[in-house]
């Protein structure tokens, strides 16, 4: 079978060793093969779909159906068509109520061509087509600018007017620095343009941006675990280069084992030149991180292309894209770049119990003062489904309990909603009669979880310190842990190396101990498998939850309270 992508450009992705022997440039009639079609996936190859009788239609329509269950509601085929085989799938897709459009499409003689198609289901049969994006970078690199840029579809004066929008607080329009979480949607409508209703929108994107000062990195981080996106992006100003936080954003991100896409900003302020050699060194400061990372220059519709569709399954490979947010240069091409990522795949399950993550909350003086009942969440559906008028509990406080509440109003997106099913970011209204501490690592639930007070984690450990002697991590140490939606100091309790207890660990080794924490303040809702990132002063350690010890309750003793700063 002749290789459709490489018809297009290159196929970038199928293997790390592949994609470090090519040039990534366009082909021109050299004609490879496909590599072997995976069981599972949202990709299918059909040579021809011509003269299909009723029966096999059915067959290929069930078939296309998994393709769309695998990809969380859309899919891509790749095939060789004329007019009666573009006909047969769409008749495919109509049976399943999904939508088809071309990516590409390339001729190879007279009436017969070869092309890349997506296949979507239509917002009724969807079951969460919300992606989450967070953008990372240095101070100044020109986050906030390229995402008001993105979302609001119309260029910056060169003055910073399209960040404006973007900006939470009074003090970031005086400055002109992000120090909180902004969160805006880029929504798309199904031939990839960009949308203002979301009634048009059929795939939508919630972009995370967030602070690049390193005084607010507490923050980023936080914003960084609770999201939990499926893509990052990093921000680099092609005027400025890779500095301030850059390199410990990008630690973060491969903690997480999140994809990242490197875009250069500014390219209007320096020369070609410049431009190139900014990316020359892009290229090799991936290339040096332990990390394996395969940076790949995104310079042309069919490389981008095959890196939307490459990157979900190698989180190696690093696209890198120029842009301008003034000139506009190199905008259409990352846009089209968004649009073609894969749906999320990850399981939100409505006929779970609810779950809802609580990443910020608001309060009247009121409440606080116990005048009023009633205060306001924020956060994520991680399953089963909210209703208006529900009984539910939220907790747990410092004794790990949870206590009774009503929800009052549900909004999504400024909307007021009757509903809410998993997987979707919104805001609850809640009334509770009990007197209880608002804080982040909350959880609104139907039924009662198990709290945690002391976890084990396996570990990898990093240095930020440009310090020749770096310090150990001892048992004792105090370390900020993020885990979801949950950040709280912990205290190390013992450090393993195979199955060895040991008094320390050193950091600039290769160890990958098991480390026991211990919530300082209160017990948390986690769960085994979870990713975490640990920090202090100096060192970084990323980590999987390996175990949990689930406690009935836990009272925090008073010298434990006044010890530890929390």
């Amino acid at each position: 079978m002749v290789n459709i992508l490489g018809l297009f450009g290159k196929n970038i992705g199928s293997t790390t060793e592949s994609i470090q022997g090519e040039e990534h440039s366009e082909l021109g009639d050299d004609v490879l093969s496909l590599p072997p079609e995976e069981y599972y996936g949202p990709v299918e190859y059909k040579r021809q779909l011509t003269s299909v009788k009723p029966e096999r239609l059915t067959h290929l329509a069930t078939q296309m159906q998994f393709r769309l269950t695998e990809g969380n509601g859309e899919c891509r085929y790749i095939i060789g068509v004329n007019d009666d085989d573009f006909k047969t799938l769409q008749s495919m897709a109509k049976k399943l109520l999904a939508e088809t459009s071309v990516i590409r499409k390339r001729e190879i003689s007279k009436d017969k061509f070869l092309m890349e198609l997506l296949v979507r289901r239509t917002n009724e049969e969807s079951t969460n087509m919300d992606q989450r994006i967070a953008v990372l970078g240095n101070v100044d690199a020109g986050k906030s600018t390229l995402v008001g840029v993105l979302v609001n579809d119309e260029l910056d004066n060169g003055r910073g007017r399209s960040r404006l929008q973007m900006f939470r607080h009074p003090h970031e329009m005086e400055s002109g620095r992000t120090s909180s979480i902004s969160i805006d949607l880029l929504m798309f409508d199904k031939n990839g343009n960009i949308v203002e209703e979301q009634s048009s929108a059929v795939k939508n994107f919630e972009i995370w941006d967030l602070a690049g000062d390193s005084k607010y990195m507490k923050t980023t981080l936080y914003g960084l675990t609770s999201s939990k996106p499926g893509y990052v992006i990093l921000i680099i100003s092609a005027n400025k280069g890779i500095q301030g936080t850059t390199a410990e954003q990008l630690y973060a991100a491969y903690a997480l084992a999140l994809p990242v896409v490197v875009v250069v900003t500014k390219i209007d302020l320096v020369s070609a030149t410049g431009v190139s050699a900014q990316i020359a060194k892009i290229e090799n400061f991936l290339s040096e991180l332990p990390f394996n990372y395969v940076p790949v220059v995104a310079d042309s519709a069919s490389k981008s292309s095959n890196l939307a569709n490459a990157i979900s399954e190698n989180t190696k490979l690093v696209p890198i894209f120029t842009t301008s947010s003034v000139t506009g240069a190199g905008l259409e091409l990352l846009r089209k770049f968004i649009y073609l990522l894969p749906t999320s795949t990850e399981d939100y399950r409505c006929d779970a119990d609810c779950e809802f993550l609580v990443s910020r909350y608001y309060q009247h003086e009121e409440f606080q003062n116990n005048e009023t009942d009633f205060f306001v969440v924020e956060g994520r559906l991680q399953s089963g489904i909210i209703s208006k008028g529900d009984e539910l509990k939220i907790g747990p406080d410092d004794q790990g309990r949870f206590y009774p509440c009503s929800v009052l109003s549900i909004k999504q997106n400024d909307l007021s909603k009757q509903r809410l099913g998993a997987g979707h970011l919104a805001t609850v209204k809640l009334r509770c009669t009990d007197k209880l501490l608002l804080r982040k690592g909350l959880h609104l639930v139907q039924n009662v979880p198990d709290v945690t007070l002391h976890f084990v984690a396996e570990c990898s450990i990093f240095s930020i310190s440009k310090k020749t002697k770096l310090r150990n991590i001892r048992v004792g140490q105090l370390m900020t842990a993020h885990v979801g939606n949950v950040r709280q100091t912990v205290r190390v309790d013992g450090i393993y190396i195979n199955d060895e207890r040991v008094p320390e660990v050193s950091s600039s080794q290769n160890y990958s101990p098991k480390i026991d924490f211990a919530f300082i303040k209160c017990p948390e809702v986690i769960k085994a498998d979870q990713r975490a990132v640990f920090r202090d002063d100096e060192i970084r350690i990323s980590g999987r939850i390996h175990q949990t010890y689930p406690i009935k309750s836990f009272t925090p003793t008073l010298s434990r309270l006044k010890t530890y700063t929390i």
